[in-house]
């Protein structure tokens, strides 16, 4: 059921009504132009900003929630095993898009992807070392990755991790240390997931075994690279606000 709040009206009073609180992050995060999905262990059934219901592949579990002193106190998805996902709906992914997600990883592995027919893993966002993260638009070419000192979160350390990708130009980036995007990377192939009626976001990977086990705080999808000039306000209104809900050093 839809509420709609008409200006200069009293507000409605129902007894017995669940009480929300709306903190100044959540105010942050729902004020951020082309966030499209929010994905909140606090908010464990559905996506936070779309609605979505999660799903899983071949009946696997959903991970669950845990509350872990290594995400600051604060709920997260355990992902212990590699058949622990969450799937949006179909026709959630974005030709243009940028991923933004607290993490404490214990092993490499996949952090997110678009599923589509026989092109699966497309726009594939991974740890594919401890010091590597690697991005590929398809599973025939176009990789991504980057192995600069000191640019890669650690293995069992808190931090935001995050990729960029504008369609128009193939170019992606990859957040490093928390707080600044790579160099543009130019990408050989990039497919038109958003013309594909298959293809659908997953967060975690079911299908096979290389997939990031760890912990997994607010993940947030956005329809447009937050690496690019004209997005700078709204990339680092996100970042900050994730920076300080889980004190990332």
């Amino acid at each position: 059921m839809l509420v709609q709040t008409v200006p200069g009206t009293a507000g409605i009073s129902i007894p017995g009504a669940p009480v929300i609180t709306f903190t100044d992050y959540d105010r942050a995060i729902a004020a951020l132009p082309g966030l499209t999905y929010y994905i909140d262990p606090a908010n464990p059934g559905a996506d936070r900003k779309s609605g979505a219901l999660y799903i899983n592949r071949n009946n696997d579990p959903l991970a669950s929630v845990t509350v872990s002193a290594e995400m600051n106190g604060l709920p997260a998805w355990n992902m212990v095993s590699n058949l622990l996902q969450f799937r949006l709906p179909k026709n959630s992914a974005r030709n243009s898009f940028t991923w933004l997600l607290a993490v404490y990883a214990t092993t490499i592995g996949n952090l997110a992807l678009v599923e589509e027919g026989a092109n699966e893993n497309l726009n594939k966002f991974w740890i594919s070392s401890a010091t590597a993260m690697r991005f590929h638009t398809s599973n025939t070419g176009g990789i991504f990755e980057q192995k600069a000192a000191g640019t890669v979160l650690p293995l069992n350390t808190r931090g935001i991790q995050g990729v960029s990708f504008d369609y128009a130009t193939k170019r992606s980036s990859i957040l490093f240390a928390n707080r600044s995007w790579s160099p543009e990377y130019t990408h050989s192939l990039a497919f038109d997931v958003e013309a594909d009626p298959n293809a659908r976001l997953v967060m975690g990977w079911g299908g096979g075994t290389n997939v990031m086990q760890g912990l997994i705080g607010d993940a947030l999808y956005f329809d447009r690279a937050l690496h690019l000039a004209p997005n700078a306000a709204v990339f680092a209104a996100a970042r900050d606000a994730l920076v300080a809900k889980y004190a990332v050093a």
